[in-house]
């Protein structure tokens, strides 16, 4: 099934109806005044979305929002994985960023407020209620996103203007000056699709060998369950919902917990573990004054599989009157989840878990030292050893992770990640390699831009790596002689290279080195020789 949606102008409308904040004229000018009204805008929807959650039991729209969310993830996450787009005359793709964020907030917001001690029943959301939804959560999503960009870049790009004919384009301002296509080209960069040919060997699959130890270390004496228990879980949900594996499963938890233990032949407590770790709960839900735009806010929907509900006295908010019968009726907790939700979790949660993003998890004792170490095996046993592998495959020379010379002395500036040297041309590479989680939001682009200068100061332990091989040639050449016994010539071509997992917004902003992804690397390589 398709998700439900609609285009915000209704709603628009609605909210901007007899405003004294509706500017006269058909646009807003100046990147300060389009701000301050899209905060408005922001603030109005998010007041209506609260209502309209407040309107109907809590409990059914978390059920409608898993509905909604796993429509929306099967198009995002097709178009992601297999390059293509799916193309629906009912419906924009380009929506589906929207529908995913969207819907994980009206999860969050909703579940704070599921209770068993309401005797009101308030009823299901309408669908045109979920349209409306849809509609709030679309402002919400564009205003947000775009007060951020002229927050953290409004002073670099202070003119820019928003149409308000139709009143939809509001959401889409415009820059109104000569640095248009500057612009344009940043986002055009940082939101590249990646080539999945290219970057498939720097994807471990860290379900097996190392990985897996370091993170069962962890797992099976503290949360009761190992890397390869999450795979039977999954195999177990797949034939429960089979042939409709993309329905949302909703039963109680001790009902859907013995079904899969029998499935799975994995122990109840075993299956527990994992509802305990990988379901979100009101009982995980921290205080009241939350902003769920906040990278660091770590429990929420985002970094969960499925949802936990607790007891509740409106029963029909989550099942048909045919269902509601044994432990529907007896059990303290109902979960809701489905096939594509715990698929993408895993994913996601390897993915978090080795470019040190969940630092939720980084504040547990006993998983600390195995994220820690978990982090540094993929730096340097998987993304540096690729990088390295790359450059002698097309001819150079490398010292990989130079700390110590072999004097014994270790290096001032700290270790360099590889240098790379090339005969044939007589060219030296110094490479810094960083795997940093990439961002699609001008949020993220901002923190990537303080990490990099001003709170982790990427750039200046580099240009002080960059200083003292450009100063001790002569001590480069001897660590080449007796590293990879070759005669390193006069003349040295040194070329500095910052080399990500992801786009850098860093990459805009510096001289002396060149930003760069993996992928950017080989095809420079690819162009400019012979390889």
């Amino acid at each position: 099934m398709e998700p439900i949606w609609d285009a915000p102008e209704a709603i628009l409308e609605e909210l901007l109806k007899d405003s004294p904040k509706t500017p006269k004229g058909g646009r807003i000018e100046g990147s300060e005044n389009v701000k301050s009204f899209l905060n408005y805008l922001y603030r109005k929807a998010e007041s209506e979305i609260q209502k309209l959650i407040f309107s109907r039991e809590p409990a059914a729209w978390v059920r409608v929002a898993m509905e909604q969310l796993v429509r929306w993830s099967v198009i995002y996450l097709n178009e992601q994985v297999n390059g293509k787009e799916l193309v629906s005359e009912t419906f924009p793709n380009t929506l589906a960023p929207i529908g995913r964020y969207g819907w994980r907030y009206i999860i969050d917001v909703s579940l704070r407020h599921v209770t068993a001690s309401s005797k009101l029943f308030r009823g299901i959301p309408e669908e045109k209620e979920v349209i409306q939804a849809f509609s709030l959560m679309t402002i919400m999503s564009l205003s947000s996103e775009w007060s951020n960009f002229f927050h953290y870049f409004g002073e670099e790009f202070p003119l820019f203007f928003a149409e308000l004919e139709p009143l939809s384009a509001v959401l889409m301002p415009q820059p109104m000056a000569d640095y248009g296509n500057e612009f344009e080209r940043r986002i055009l960069y940082m939101r590249q699709k990646p080539d999945w040919q290219n970057l498939e060997q720097v994807y471990p699959n860290i379900k097996e060998g190392r990985y897996a130890q370091i993170l069962d270390a962890a797992l099976q004496p503290n949360v009761g369950f190992s890397i390869n228990d999450l795979n039977k879980f999954l195999d177990a949900l797949v034939e429960i919902t089979e042939p409709y594996v993309g329905i949302v499963v909703v039963h109680s938890r001790q009902y859907l917990s013995e079904w899969i233990a029998d499935i799975s032949e994995m122990s109840i407590k075993t299956v527990n573990g994992i509802v305990d770790f990988a379901f979100l709960s009101r009982a995980k839900l921290p205080g009241d004054n939350r902003d769920f735009l906040k990278r660091s806010d770590m429990l929420r929907m985002l970094n969960f599989a499925g949802v936990s509900l607790p007891r509740i006295r409106h029963l029909d908010a989550l099942y048909s009157p045919s269902s509601m019968r044994g432990e529907v009726l007896t059990d303290n907790e109902h979960l809701l989840i489905s096939v594509p939700m715990f698929t993408e979790w895993i994913d996601h949660l390897f993915w978090s878990l080795i470019h040190g993003v969940r630092t939720d998890l980084k504040k547990k004792k006993w998983f600390r030292p195995a994220l820690n170490q978990l982090e540094e095996y993929y730096r340097k046993n998987t993304f540096e050893g690729i990088l390295v592998e790359f450059y002698g495959e097309i001819g150079y020379h490398c010292i990989w992770g130079l700390k110590k010379l072999s004097t014994g002395e270790y290096l001032p500036c700290g270790e360099i990640d590889i240098l790379a040297y090339n005969p044939s041309n007589n060219t030296l590479d110094i490479v810094e390699v960083k795997v940093i989680a990439g961002s699609l939001t001008f949020r993220g682009w901002h923190q990537m831009y303080q990490d990099h200068f001003t709170q982790k100061k990427y750039h200046y332990k580099f240009l002080s790596k960059l200083n003292w091989v450009k100063n001790n040639a002569a001590i480069v050449r001897h660590e080449f002689k007796c590293k990879c016994k070759v005669e390193v010539q006069s003349e040295l071509l040194i070329r500095a290279r910052f080399v990500t997992k992801y786009p850098n917004i860093a990459k805009f902003y510096v001289s002396d080195y060149e930003v760069m992804t993996y992928e950017e690397l080989r095809e420079f390589f690819r162009s400019s020789q012979p390889m």
